[in-house]
């Protein structure tokens, strides 16, 4: 939802997809300045000490590993490591800098909402609001990204099982570096595309609801579902998967 115009809270009003993108863009675009800080208060410091890791522990580790040479606790510590910090200086992120962009969502969605209602916040009185509700904020991560998860690797090997039985019963007659590319394209469209369904029905507005109502995680989710009705849905899961594309793009 967003403002049909300035007057206050009564021009609430259903958006469009391409309406919902162009509000949300002009509403950051003017409030840009605080928005951006509440981000970077976290952010940054995460940042910093996350290329910090992986510079002075994750590569010194890294390369240690040889084929000649396998060192079994060697290798536990760079998934390990791999999977929490990602790879920072090639922009992958890892499960902290995810955490941290899903965490600072809380604050930003107070903001949002306090602007929209001509009664914006500071930066420390956003994060006033949500420090009640910081653990409600990790627990619903730590599910989200569980369920996530765990929907991805359900979609990837089901997808690898169809693929491999249409390969022998010759159903797809591709050369191997064709049949290559259309899997590693599948492997990473069909099981994103799936989790978003997970994302949109449960969790999209999961922290908002958290920060400003203050709901328990299983509350929150389903009051979420709630919000999520179907005539809605499919909007809803078209801004859930284009929304990370056009972050990173």
């Amino acid at each position: 939802s967003a403002l049909k115009d300035n007057a206050g809270p009564s021009g609430f009003q259903v958006q469009s997809l391409s309406g919902v993108f162009d509000e949300a863009f002009d509403l950051y675009k003017r409030h840009f300045a605080s928005l951006a800080l509440i981000v970077a208060c976290v952010f940054i410091p995460t940042q910093v000490i996350l290329h910090a890791a992986g510079n002075l522990w994750f590569r010194p580790i890294l390369s240690q590993l040889t084929g000649e040479n396998p060192d079994f606790g060697a290798s536990v510590q760079v998934g390990l490591l791999g999977f929490l910090i990602g790879a920072p200086q090639y922009g992958v992120p890892g499960y902290l800098s995810l955490m941290t962009s899903f965490m600072a969502s809380g604050p930003v969605a107070v903001a949002v909402a306090h602007i929209l209602v001509g009664r914006p916040l500071n930066v420390a009185a956003a994060y006033r609001r949500v420090v009640p509700v910081f653990w409600r904020l990790f627990w619903m991560w730590n599910l989200f990204f569980l369920i996530y998860f765990l929907v991805f690797c359900t979609a990837l090997v089901v997808l690898l099982i169809l693929l491999a039985f249409a390969r022998a019963r010759g159903i797809l007659a591709l050369g191997g570096q064709e049949l290559g590319i259309a899997v590693v394209i599948s492997m990473a469209i069909v099981p994103y595309l799936a989790s978003c369904t997970v994302g949109a029905a449960w969790f999209v507005f999961a922290p908002p609801l958290i920060g400003l109502e203050h709901l328990t995680v299983t509350a929150a989710v389903e009051r979420n579902a709630q919000l999520v009705t179907r005539r809605m849905y499919w909007r809803i899961y078209l801004v859930v998967v284009l929304l990370p594309i056009l972050i990173v793009g």
